[in-house]
């Protein structure tokens, strides 16, 4: 999705591309993942739910939108897959038996793979320029922007299942995402691209098709699965996102990157572990 992301707005920009994205998703979920009938949908998922998806998404297009250089890029980038951790934690303490302890149970674990996710996927430029978030001081409010991001995807991960009873909203979130995105573009007066060929149409839609599908299954999983497997195994996103980026831009993945993603396997195991006992 990200390397695909990056390619479409390489070709209309980072505002067009976002928008255009989302509103040939919405398309798409439509004709492919129809969504729950509106009637048959409660007010309070589609307000609670809906709200903690749509800021998600319109506020990590923000960050992206006010990062300042490539290196603030990848560390927005990094700081939104803290959802996971977010995720991991948020679970232990809605469902914990003990909420306190359960938290501690899950912690460890949650930081061990939290340090194998900023590895696998940045930790080859850190250790290249010898610093990291060194721009957030001069430039502090994207990192912001992406943490609250990051905090509110926990949320909806957490919240989704206990108020969805079953219903399939994300097309209709989706379609809200999209006009939000509309209107900050027009809104910010971002320029249309001065020149567009017609191949720029292909990671336009495998864009959209990858972003929709994605969304829609995790929506499924999370609505009909169980949520401490699914918190625990959200860990391997971005190391399977890293992976298929490194494919996508013909680049290959160095030892850095090994070792991250062999600490979020860690990770994993061990807030795995932690979670069975806070149960």
């Amino acid at each position: 999705m990200i390397g695909l992301l990056r390619a479409t707005m390489n070709a209309f920009g980072s505002q067009l591309g976002g928008a255009l994205v989302y509103t040939l998703g919405t398309l798409l979920l439509f004709v492919v993942n129809r969504p729950t009938p509106l009637r048959r949908i409660s007010k309070k998922f589609l307000l609670i739910s809906g709200a903690f998806f749509v800021s998600y998404e319109v506020l990590l297009a923000i960050a992206v939108g006010l990062a300042a250089s490539p290196t603030q890029t990848l560390e927005v980038s990094m700081l939104n897959y803290l959802w996971p951790t977010f995720t991991v934690l948020l679970w232990a303490l809605a469902n914990g038996r003990n909420r306190a302890s359960a938290f501690l149970k899950v912690l460890p674990g949650a930081l061990v793979a939290t340090v194998g996710v900023a590895l696998a996927v940045g930790g080859q430029d850190f250790l290249a320029r010898g610093t990291a978030f060194g721009e957030f001081f001069v430039n502090p409010l994207p990192y912001v922007v992406a943490g609250i991001a990051a905090l509110l995807w926990g949320l909806y991960n957490t919240v989704t299942p206990k108020v969805s009873d079953g219903s399939n909203a994300i097309a209709y979130y989706f379609t809200t995402v999209a006009v939000s995105l509309w209107v900050i573009f027009f809104a910010q007066g971002a320029p249309l691209p001065e020149t567009s060929a017609a191949t720029d149409l292909i990671p336009l839609i495998a864009t959209a098709a990858a972003v929709a599908a994605g969304y829609a299954l995790w929506g499924y999983a999370i609505v009909h699965g169980d949520t401490r497997t699914l918190s625990v195994a959200s860990y391997a996103t971005p190391v399977l996102s890293t992976v298929a980026t490194t494919i996508i831009l013909a680049a290959a993945p160095g030892p850095v990157f090994w070792v991250g993603a062999a600490l979020v396997v860690v990770g994993s195991v061990v807030s795995w572990i932690g979670s069975q006992k806070a149960r």
